[in-house]
């Protein structure tokens, strides 16, 4: 009688072999897939663990006077700046009065408050910054 008479043939060396390689292999690239897939997840969700903040010194206000004439004024919008009181006579235009004053247009509005710099009456009150 054949030891081998109920149809089970044991594997040979290089099957065992084939399938010990192929189940390692497949073990190996699940944990590597599995990593992969945790450092993605920490990745995404992370905060950077640093932070830089740059800061400058000495900053100027964004507006500063226009040029007037072919000579630069200085004046720089400040809190501790000086005021004077100027009304409005008929015929001037808001840039001729800053030019005269020697500060910018822009800087006219802002302190004054007007949004439409053709929109001026006699007699109006501004204030306007002097150095």
């Amino acid at each position: 009688m054949n030891s081998y008479s109920n149809g089970y043939v044991p594997p040979s060396s290089d099957e065992i072999y084939f399938n010990y390689a192929l189940l390692s292999h497949i073990k190996f690239s699940l944990v590597v897939l599995f990593v992969f897939l945790a450092l993605m997840i920490l990745i995404w969700n992370s905060q950077p663990w640093f932070e830089i903040e740059i800061k400058r010194a000495n900053q100027l206000p964004q507006e500063t006077t226009q040029s007037m004439g072919g000579r630069n004024s200085n004046l720089v919008l400040q809190s501790n700046i000086k005021w004077s009181d100027y009304r409005v006579r008929s015929g001037e235009t808001l840039s001729e009065i800053a030019d005269r004053n020697g500060i910018g247009l822009s800087v006219l509005l802002k302190y004054n408050r007007i949004g439409n710099p053709n929109l001026v009456h006699v007699g109006q009150r501004l204030k306007i910054p002097r150095r």
